[in-house]
């Protein structure tokens, strides 16, 4: 379990959200709102407490929700 939580395990991959959007319209607040939620501590405890999937790291969840904050800038 060790490797797999540090990401080293051989067969350890990766889940990607995409999020369609008209250009230069803001995304959908309810998207917006459970992406957050996701992301958050909260979500993240309810993610691993599923036990289908690892939490991301704390780093990985700033990292995202920056990307959703600078996208609402650039609109």
């Amino acid at each position: 379990m060790q490797t797999v939580r540090n990401r080293t395990y051989p067969l350890f991959g990766e889940e990607y959200w995409y999020v369609r959007r008209e250009p230069g319209r803001p995304m959908d607040p309810k998207v917006k709102e459970y992406l957050l939620y996701v992301l958050s501590h909260q979500g993240q405890e309810d993610v691993q407490r599923d036990t289908h999937f690892l939490p991301l790291t704390a780093k990985v969840s700033r990292e995202q929700i920056k990307k959703l904050e600078r996208d609402d800038r650039n609109i």
